[in-house]
């Protein structure tokens, strides 16, 4: 296509960096479960000592980051032309001729395989 340059290394490195993120913290979401139990403590009488009285159930901590981190994932990819809507308003020059599969999308492929789940964990 044509429309990707040196320049742009850093916001795809970027990118990357938060696809990696938000898929560790998928993993462990998926580990750990999207409710985790956090102790409730409290003050028993007149000691200064916190007691747990209880526990109540909030979402995992890690669900924060995948939302942060697909929120961020969402801006690249309209930024570098990769959502339905954003790939409308490319233009492309008809000139330049790119090889059937590209080194970007034989990365991508090897990420989404099996080979990554030692990486993450």
């Amino acid at each position: 296509m044509g429309v990707l340059y040196r320049t742009d290394s850093k916001a795809l490195a970027a990118y990357c960096v938060c696809y990696a993120r938000w898929r560790q913290a998928e993993l462990r979401v998926a580990k750990e479960g999207q409710v985790v139990e956090e102790p409730v403590l409290a003050r028993i009488g007149t000691s200064d000592d916190l007691t747990v009285v209880g526990h109540r159930l909030k979402h995992h901590p890690a669900t924060i980051i995948t939302r942060e981190m697909a929120h961020e994932m969402r801006a690249f990819l309209i930024e570098f032309g990769m959502t339905p809507s954003a790939r409308t308003r490319i233009e492309i020059d008809p000139s330049r001729r790119l090889p059937e599969t590209s080194r970007a999308e034989k990365y991508f492929e090897w990420c989404d395989g099996d080979e990554m789940k030692g990486r993450l964990n």
